[in-house]
């Protein structure tokens, strides 16, 4: 499923589960060389993205409480969606944010 900008999404991983909003969803052809970051720092290279296979990089934000949100990147391989540690993550959509 290829999301897009602004949806309302439930992400499911490892740590549990969070309701969260797709703020930017591009083709790896379109990131910049030095492809994305997430709340660990980690930089992914876009020729990286390709030998994996990815397709898309997504950026994605979530509030752990008021007034704090967490912003990292996922990327679709082959149909499913990964942070950037490798975690497979289940991305729903469930809404679009106003």
């Amino acid at each position: 499923m290829i999301f897009k900008s602004n949806q309302r999404v439930k992400i499911s991983g490892n740590a549990g589960a969070v309701i969260g909003r797709i703020e930017e969803l591009r083709r790896v052809s379109e990131v910049p060389e030095a492809a994305a970051g997430d709340i660990f720092g980690i930089v992914v290279p876009r020729e990286r993205l390709r030998q994996l296979g990815a397709e898309y990089v997504a950026s994605i934000s979530y509030s752990v409480s008021p007034g704090n949100q967490i912003l990292f990147s996922a990327v679709e391989i082959g149909g499913e969606w990964f942070d950037l540690m490798g975690q497979k993550l289940e991305i729903e959509i469930v809404g679009v944010c106003s």
